[in-house]
């Protein structure tokens, strides 16, 4: 008496024929359907390998060391190598796909680039021309704007990497007689798989930390300061990934009165 057998789904091997008949092989990876002797196969064409590149974690680090050359205003020396203080922003990205992908560059969309002022007064005429992976205008065009960084690297098949990029302006005057540029900006990432960009969010920094003056001060210049509380005010309104320093200097300079003349 033959036994009936009847298969649906992934198959590979064989298929046990009726008593008495001929042995039937059935290999690879295909939809089996049939009864008996008489079985068909149609095969299954494995998914492709898609990569899948998610955003872990975005930062502001701790003021790090930058490469920088310092200038005088005049041009009559040759330059200084020397290093200054930078705001970093940390990314660390995961593939969570089965193909590797290149991260071919970001973009960096600013909706927010202001100066402040050096209220103390002073300064020695010393220019700063810093290594920054970004270097924005010194007299930014129109907001917003978007400048490209362009980089390259893989990230593999369920790989974690991680990843720095410092904004900076391309010349400013030292500590002693400039103020911090802020800046506001979107970031995006550019990969070889995909059409859309990957967000990363947005991060507002202050471009040399140093340069910062934590809290108002009443002795400074009432000009000047309120230049300085204006500014502070406009880059506070944007939602943002903001580092330690410069969240509590919005909340010092949110909390001061200008005195009365």
């Amino acid at each position: 008496m033959a036994i009936p057998v009847s298969l649906l789904g992934l198959c590979g091997g064989d298929k046990q024929p009726s008593p008495g008949q001929p042995r039937q092989e059935i290999s690879g990876n295909c939809n089996a359907q049939g009864s008996g002797n008489s079985v068909t196969c149609q095969n299954i064409a494995a998914p492709p390998n898609r990569s899948d590149l998610k955003v872990v974690n975005v930062a502001v680090q701790k003021p790090s060391k930058v490469d920088a050359e310092l200038q005088d205003e005049g041009r009559r020396n040759p330059p200084e190598k020397a290093q200054i203080e930078a705001s970093v922003i940390d990314v660390t990205v995961k593939n969570s796909g089965t193909a590797p992908v290149v991260i071919l560059g970001v973009d960096f969309t600013f909706a927010f680039a202001e100066e402040m002022q050096n209220c103390p007064g002073g300064g020695d005429g010393v220019m700063v021309g810093a290594a920054y992976s970004v270097k924005v205008p010194t007299s930014p065009p129109p907001r917003p704007f978007k400048l490209t960084r362009d980089i390259r690297f893989s990230v593999a098949s369920g790989g974690v990497e991680r990843f720095t990029l410092s904004v900076g302006p391309d010349q400013q005057y030292d500590a002693n007689e400039g103020g911090p540029w802020l800046y506001v900006m979107g970031l995006a990432l550019r990969t070889d798989d995909a059409p859309k960009t990957v967000d990363l969010g947005t991060v507002a920094i202050a471009a040399q930390p140093r340069m910062l003056i934590p809290k108002p001060y009443a002795g400074f210049d009432p000009d000047c300061l309120r230049q300085n509380l204006e500014v502070m005010a406009a880059a506070a309104r944007f939602p943002a990934i903001r580092p330690e320093e410069l969240t509590s200097a919005i909340k010092a300079y949110a909390a001061y009165t200008m005195p009365r003349r």
